[in-house]
């Protein structure tokens, strides 16, 4: 049997287990892209979960393909490759934009826990017609504090003339707290 024959039935059975392992990684990606409702991330980390394996593993049938054309019959890989010039550098450019899009939104995965861990561990400040409070992240059970009291002002405020200049004076006469807590 010649090596030709040879290398056409290893081409023949990589792309078979190819096709047979897509099969799972098309339907993951429906899956991925219908996704919905609030548990449209669980639902995704479970797909890429369970697709991962398959998917990274599928693609080395992909590479197996383009090797050996690429290796036993030049002629005809130059032929394809140029046939296929424009639809395998959208290929290409497609593959590389997924790589950035991926890296885009695990940085801001990230972002959003830091975000989320800050928040737990920022205390919380507010001011009210009750008072200042100053509240420990959880929700005041730890540590709260709350100032409260009457402020008296005082202020002046005249114009100075056509020049546009203005004078402005303010004075604050008396500060009583009402209550600590």
């Amino acid at each position: 049997m010649p090596l030709e024959l040879w290398l056409a039935g290893v081409l023949m059975v990589s792309l078979n287990l190819y096709a047979l392992g897509a099969g799972a990684d098309f339907g993951g990606g429906v899956w991925d892209m219908l996704a919905s409702g609030p548990r449209q991330r669980a639902q995704r980390d479970a797909i890429a979960h369970a697709i991962g394996p398959i998917w990274e593993a599928n693609h080395v049938w992909l590479i197996l393909v383009i090797v050996v054309v690429f290796s036993a019959f030049p002629p005809a890989f130059a032929a394809i490759m140029t046939a296929l010039h424009i639809p395998m550098s959208a290929l290409l450019v497609g593959i590389g934009l997924d790589q950035q899009v991926k890296v885009i939104d695990h940085k801001l995965e990230i972002q959003q826990v830091a975000e989320s861990d800050r928040a737990k561990n920022t205390p919380i400040v507010d001011v009210s017609q009750e008072g200042f409070f100053l509240k420990s992240p959880d929700e005041g059970k730890t540590f709260n504090l709350r100032i409260g009291g009457y402020a008296q002002t005082d202020g002046r405020f005249y114009d100075a003339g056509d020049d546009g200049g203005t004078a402005r004076g303010g004075c604050l006469r008396a500060a009583r707290p009402s209550a600590f807590r």
